[in-house]
């Protein structure tokens, strides 16, 4: 666990430092007389209040716990878990309003988790002669989100809903290609994240956010046959670093008077 989150850590920064890189160049080709670093953390007002909509592309590490229920009978692989990275590519859209220094939405968004990603895979398909694939399609979370704004700059947390279709099949080590006990089901839990975003202008804003993801356990039963040796539960997680650019649509909110003290 120490690894991995070492690891998210580290494409969060190396994803901020390419969006501050992003800032200056649209600083420099405007004109804007400020240095840089000076404007990056500009504490002017900002209003981030208003509808947007945007693309996120980033990184995922997918983890898929598989357990044979009921168990097969003297085989070596009962329960086992599969892994594999892949890209992100994905959409959002939110309603935000803000109250001083507290800004409160709500956002959803539809991501391709499994970019150039393939099926994850493990050799042993319960008695071991079989390799055991399992791959998550098109992710949708909604929840809300709530920010501090400090001018240009918004530090936010966010969690809600997640579902997903998780495919499974056996794939024999004798004949590559050829599928078996294949299911479909789509799975229901959860997400929670945060991230920062900066405001470019007026309208432009981009940022990076760092999401997990539990899709729960659901039962995968080929042919749904009660008690069927190749019934299998399937726990989905899934970590995710990821760059954001927004665009905000119509014309700002009006901020609420005074920032809560």
């Amino acid at each position: 666990m120490p690894s991995l989150l070492s690891f998210i850590v580290g494409k969060m920064k190396m994803m901020l430092r390419c969006v501050a890189g992003a800032v200056c160049a649209a600083m420099i080709f405007t004109g804007s007389n400020a240095a840089c670093a000076e404007d990056l953390f500009n504490s002017a007002a900002y209003n981030w209040g208003g509808i947007y909509v945007g693309l996120n592309a980033g990184w995922v590490r997918n983890n898929t716990d598989w357990a044979f229920q009921p168990p097969i009978a003297n085989a070596p692989n009962q329960s086992f878990s599969l892994e594999n990275s892949a890209g992100v590519l994905g959409g959002q859209i939110g309603l935000q309003h803000q109250w001083g220094n507290v800004v409160l939405g709500v956002e959803a968004a539809v991501s391709d988790v499994n970019i150039d990603g393939g099926w994850s895979q493990h050799t042993g398909y319960g008695i071991g002669n079989s390799f055991a694939e399992t791959k998550t399609g098109t992710l949708v979370t909604v929840g809300p989100r709530l920010g501090w704004a400090h001018g240009q700059w918004l530090f936010f947390g966010t969690g809600g809903w997640a579902t997903a279709d998780v495919q499974t099949r056996g794939e024999p080590f004798s004949s590559p290609g050829t599928f078996f006990n294949k299911t479909n089901e789509r799975q229901n839990g959860w997400f929670a994240g945060g991230g920062v975003e900066y405001a470019l202008s007026q309208n432009v804003l981009a940022g990076v956010e760092y999401q997990h993801v539990d899709l729960g356990d659901e039962l995968h039963c080929p042919g749904c046959v009660p008690n069927n040796t190749n019934n299998h539960e399937i726990g989905v997680g899934m970590d995710i670093v990821r760059a954001r650019l927004s665009f905000k649509l119509g014309r700002d909110e009006e901020l609420t008077a005074a920032p809560l003290k």
